[in-house]
């Protein structure tokens, strides 16, 4: 069974628990990047993000391999703007055809609630096996036994 975790990371919080995912499960990694970066740290990261969400921008990527025929497990990444995935995680959707993979998602927060940002993913995603979510707040920046534990158990049921 081959499993990739496919993320995007905005301020490194994503990034952190997709090396730790990947390093656990002994999966695949494919950090996804838009050709214009988002700005960091500041107000305009939050005005420019929460836009691209509504209007649900599919920002044009930097050319990466993907073949979903590979993988039998896909781990979706994604940092929570305006409540959603990210609009990166948008574009990667709309160009893979993800049809009867199983799907596990992870969502990083600053402390909001993760579901309405899966029940956006299960609207995306009709017809996939979702075997497992993850919600966490600030992994990266904020480490703790309790996120620790979250990761453990989340990829125990990829195993």
């Amino acid at each position: 069974m081959k499993s990739i975790v496919v993320y995007y990371s905005l301020e490194g919080n994503a990034e952190y628990t997709a090396d730790i995912i990947a390093k656990n499960i002994n999966a695949q990694k494919l950090k996804l990047e838009p050709v214009k970066e988002y700005p960091k740290g500041s107000v305009s990261k939050f005005i420019w993000g929460g836009k691209s969400v509504v209007f649900g921008d599919t920002p044009k990527l930097v050319p990466y391999t993907f073949n979903s025929s590979e993988y039998d497990t896909i781990i979706i990444g994604t940092p929570i703007w305006a409540g959603s995935y990210v609009p990166p995680i948008k574009t990667f959707l709309k160009d893979n055809n993800l049809t009867n993979k199983k799907i596990a998602l992870f969502a990083c927060c600053a402390g909001s609630d993760t579901e309405k940002c899966f029940d956006k993913f299960r609207q995306e995603l009709p017809g996939n096996n979702i075997v497992a979510t993850l919600s966490l707040i600030n992994p990266k920046t904020k480490q703790s036994p309790e996120n620790d534990q979250k990761i453990k158990e989340f990829c125990d049921k990829l195993k």
